[in-house]
């Protein structure tokens, strides 16, 4: 084999291949480019077309041939293409996550079959005695999936034949004397391997020539745990004829062939097995039910979990259960920001005041993922606006990042704006630094009078901010200047001509009020003008400030004239 060609997400833009109909390409080059899911219609090897979802992140030639590698919605996994089988492609607007396949490919530029996994063939000479017998196989499986189970000690030809499906590669490597039993580490056999990834025709044909149907490997997993898992309801509907009274079997972690299935995201074998009496209601060792199982891993389209939960709502399955960590399936549907799923749960009789083990109520969550259309729907539904987090006394309308018009809404539904959490930190405190915030918490009546333990106002905490002069534009119509001193006598507007906030000074040094004032060590407003004036560096500044003081100064000796002459008068 020799390198040809690998395009990549910063790769620039290839010539289009001639072997490659330029709408397929292009449609495969934005997709990768972009990170949008594109949707090809797919020729198996019997001419067979099937409808994939696929997030490309590599376009190579290797050997003459042309391939897409990148992530299967429907194997949910790793998979590549050859792409003169692919007869349409669109690409959609829905964005993808990247599996990171690329960075393989991009390691040594060559396809994860040629420096993948090591495979000798027990059948052939020993590594090293010839150049067959050391060669490497794809290494291609899903996110979750344990490395494991590709890790078969069969012969070469054999496993290769079940990651390509190549039927004729499988019958020329029984004919050969392959066993079609042979256990690999963990005990897969390539059975497993066939039904998770290789389809009917090569799973058949391995049962055939007397693959172990009720193999089990060491996690428990049965063949048709394997097909489920693969997602294939051809494969599913075979293997429960001699495998249906393992459908309720479970493997070491609790897990049913029904649970794989819904996992794969594949209704059809779904509905296979429960015709064949799955029960619906067997939870794995987590306590997920099917329909937190639906919406927990088929998230990369907010639509993709709809049919399977609302077929199992259908089925009985309940809409409030808790899993191991208290979630119900409408949390795990706010953790994954599925808008379509949320507003089915809840059209279902969903409970949004469920909180799991932490105190967590789905609308904080919401919340805190800023998924603001989420969080209203949930306040239209009764979700109480002050749960707050057990640990940390976090309520929603705390939360940092809200936004204003989140925060409106939580306030409309009665959210209290003086909540605190177990700091004893209330919502004008935390969000001191977000005028827009505190606009709408002082419009709801939010307590300004609050100090801190040194007796410090909002205002002190204004002055001292990072950007003080429009938070005291907030803040100061709304609180009492000559009762806002902390312990030691100092004012907000003392602390802010201390700073030098020249845009507050003409305002604080023109009122009477303010220049009496002293604080408890007998320090008036100018006292602390001065001290502005001596720590200021740039001179512009220090002119501005004298400017001040002096009129300020002049301002008060005509007062007090004034004063003196009118009981003359």
């Amino acid at each position: 084999m020799t390198y040809d060609g690998f395009f990549y997400r910063d790769s620039k833009r290839p010539h289009i291949p001639k072997a490659i109909p330029a709408d397929i390409f292009k449609a495969l080059w934005r997709g990768l480019k972009t990170c949008h899911i594109v949707r090809i219609d797919y020729s198996d090897d019997k001419g067979q077309v099937s409808h994939r979802k696929v997030l490309p992140e590599v376009i190579f030639s290797w050997s003459n041939q042309w391939y897409l590698a990148g992530y299967c919605y429907f194997r949910q996994q790793e998979r590549h293409f050859r792409m003169d089988r692919i007869s349409k492609a669109h690409c959609s607007e829905a964005k993808g996550r990247p599996r990171g396949i690329a960075e393989i490919y991009q390691e040594r530029d060559l396809p994860p079959w040629e420096h993948g996994l090591i495979v000798y063939d027990q059948h052939d000479n020993a590594p090293g005695e010839d150049n067959t017998a050391d060669r490497q196989l794809p290494r291609m499986c899903p996110d979750d999936a344990p490395s494991h189970c590709y890790d078969i000690n069969a012969t070469l030809s054999q496993v290769s034949a079940c990651f390509l499906n190549d039927l004729a590669g499988v019958l020329k490597a029984i004919a050969a004397g392959a066993d079609v039993n042979a256990e690999g580490k963990y005990g897969v056999s390539p059975l497993h391997v066939a039904a998770s990834y290789s389809g009917l025709y090569v799973v058949k044909t391995l049962v055939k020539y007397g693959a172990d149907v009720l193999a089990v490997d060491d996690v428990g997993r049965t063949i048709l745990h394997a097909g489920a898992q693969g997602g294939d309801a051809a494969v599913v509907h075979f293997l429960l004829t001699p495998c249906r009274d393992l459908v309720n079997k479970t493997d070491n972690d609790g897990r049913t062939a029904l649970y794989y299935a819904v996992r794969a995201n594949s209704l059809a074998a779904v509905k296979t097995l429960v015709a064949a009496g799955a029960d619906v209601e067997l939870r794995p060792a987590n306590k997920e039910s099917l329909i937190m199982a639906a919406i927990k891993y088929n998230d990369e389209l907010d639509d993709d979990a709809i049919p399977m939960v609302e077929y199992f709502i259908e089925q009985g399955v309940l809409v409030n259960i808790h899993d191991a960590q208290g979630r119900t399936a409408l949390f795990h549907a706010v953790l994954r920001g599925n808008l379509p799923a949320v507003q089915l749960l809840l059209r279902h009789h969903a409970i949004p005041h469920f909180c799991d083990h932490t105190g967590r109520t789905p609308l904080l969550q919401a919340v805190l993922l800023e998924d603001d259309d989420i969080a209203m729907l949930l306040l239209e539904h009764g979700a109480p606006p002050d749960y707050a987090e057990e640990n940390s006394g976090l309520a929603p309308i705390l939360v940092k990042s809200i936004s204003p018009e989140l925060c409106e809404c939580l306030l409309a539904h009665g959210a209290n704006p003086d909540v605190v959490d177990n700091q004893g930190r209330c919502a004008l405190v935390i969000h001191l630094t977000r005028p827009e915030i505190l606009r709408v918490l002082l419009a709801h009546g939010a307590n300004t009078q609050l100090r801190t333990s040194n007796g410090n106002t909002l205002l002190h905490d204004a002055v001292l901010s990072k950007h003080p002069c429009e938070i005291w534009q907030v803040l100061a119509p709304k609180m009492s200047w000559a009762t806002s001193v902390n312990n030691d006598g100092v004012t907000p507007q003392m602390l802010a001509v201390q700073r030098g906030l020249l845009p507050l000074l003409p305002d604080i040094l023109a009122k009477p009020s303010a220049l009496k004032q002293r604080d408890y060590a007998g320090h008036s407003l100018l006292d602390y003008a001065s001290d502005a004036l001596s720590c200021c560096d740039e001179r512009a500044v220090r002119e501005e400030i004298r400017h001040l003081i002096r009129d300020a100064m002049a301002m008060a000796a005509r007062r007090r004239m004034a004063t003196r002459k009118a009981p003359q008068q």
